[in-house]
Formats: C-alpha cells, structure tokens, sequence
C-alpha cells in the first residue's frame, strides 16, 4: 500500500532494452547463464545500483538467481551479497562473480547458498546494518520464461522454463511483512527505442502465451515491458535507498 503522508511522483520510464539481452551478458557472463529461466536484465541492474547507490555501497540481492544484480554492482565499484536457495543458480552465480572478478570489477561478491527468509542471520556478521539498497526479482510463474529447442521430428520442447520444487523455495510463498512501503514505481522497457519506434525483444514463451489467450478469446498483448516497484523503510532508519 502507498504510504498516504507521501505523493507518488509520474510514472518513470526506463529505456533498459536498447540492446539484446545476450549482448547485454555477452563477455560478463559465462555461457552457463542462459539456462535461468528468468534473468534479470543487465542494464535494468546497472540503472538502479547507479541511480540509488554510491560507490563503495553494499547492495543485497536475497533471490539472486545467476547474481546479475551483483555482477553489475561490482562493475560499478559497489560490493555485493547474493543469496541463491538453489545450489545449480549459486554455482553459476558464483561462476559469474569470478568473471567479474577476473575482468578488474572494483567491487566485491559474496554468494550464499541458503534460503533468504533466514535473513539476517545467514549474512556475514560484517554487513548488519550497512546495506544500502535490496534489488532483487521475485521469481515468475513456469510459463513466461525459459529455453526452447524445436526440431522437425520431435517437434518444440521447452527446458529450463521453472524452478525447483522444494517447499522452501521463495516462489511458493507469499512475502512476508518487512516493514516496508511503496515509495514509487517505474517501468523498464524490454523493447529497445528508435525515435518514436519500439524494437521488440519478444520472447518465444510471451508470443505462445498472447496467441494461446487471442484464441481463447481473452485480447491479451505481448509484454514489452517489467514494473519496477521502488519501495523504502517506513520508520526512515538505514541508509534510506531501497529498490526491489
């Protein structure tokens, strides 16, 4: 819910699509990485850390899935905690902080495999009380993303479209109460801008799912775009910049 003592300021747009997704990772990301079935984008990372961060900040990602959110701090001399609830993610992530490391990025990674709701005490003791901004994207439903191999024998198949199925898994949970309230919202594009022009970036799994809805008689249009929900402490204590 909006916090009622603060006006919510328009609408922002984020132009996060410009360039495709595989060269936004292309060299920062090892090839392992296209199997997570919902990475955040590159740019969509680099803009927040950039725009609610200083360098030398800690940021915290507690769903970090392949830690773009922390690859991308740490190119922007920020330092970085990751944690990742499944062991296949935290591997790649780590992976992807080596690279990172390996490629002269200034700031530091820490990657925990573990499940986020133990927070704060799965953290190093080091980081209490000095994160100064939460990004993370919740995970998504099984049918919006993944990987997918079409052949004329075996017809399309689709893999690495879901996560596991452990019952601590964040994406079977409703989140819990943080203290927390909305202080904006944006949108980042998916689809690239040339003057007036968009450029789709669409994915196999959106076109299915639009086509699927059209012929079910339900007029639904292809996502070209993420909502961004910019959230802060209510009580107004830390450092005061928070985005998820």
């Amino acid at each position: 819910m909006p916090d009622p003592r603060q006006p919510i300021r328009p609408l922002s747009v984020w132009a996060t699509g410009q360039q495709h997704p595989r060269r936004q990772r292309a060299h920062r990301y090892s090839p392992a990485s296209t199997a997570h079935p919902a990475k955040m984008l590159p740019a969509l990372a680099r803009h927040i850390i950039a725009t609610f961060t200083r360098p030398g900040d800690l940021i915290l990602d507690p769903m970090c899935g392949i830690g773009t959110s922390c690859v991308e701090a740490a190119h922007l001399a920020r330092h970085a905690i990751g944690v990742e609830y499944e062991p296949r993610w935290a591997t790649i992530a780590r992976a992807n902080a080596a690279l990172a490391a390996g490629q002269g990025a200034p700031g530091t990674i820490r990657i925990i495999t573990a499940d986020a709701r133990g927070l704060p005490a799965i953290a190093p003791a080091d980081a209490a009380g000095t994160v100064a901004l939460v990004l993370t994207s919740p995970p998504y439903g099984k049918a919006t993303h993944g990987q997918v191999h079409a052949d004329r024998s075996r017809g399309v198949h689709k893999r690495d479209f879901q996560y596991g199925h452990g019952a601590g898994n964040l994406a079977r949970h409703l989140a819990r109460h943080a203290g927390l309230v909305r202080a904006d919202r944006a949108v980042a594009l998916l689809a690239g801008l040339r003057g007036t022009r968009l450029i789709p970036r669409t994915t196999f799994f959106a076109l299915h799912n639009a086509r699927a809805a059209r012929d079910a008689g339900i007029p639904l249009h292809v996502v070209a775009h993420e909502d961004v929900l910019l959230l802060r402490r209510l009580d107004g204590s830390g450092p005061g910049r928070r985005a998820t």
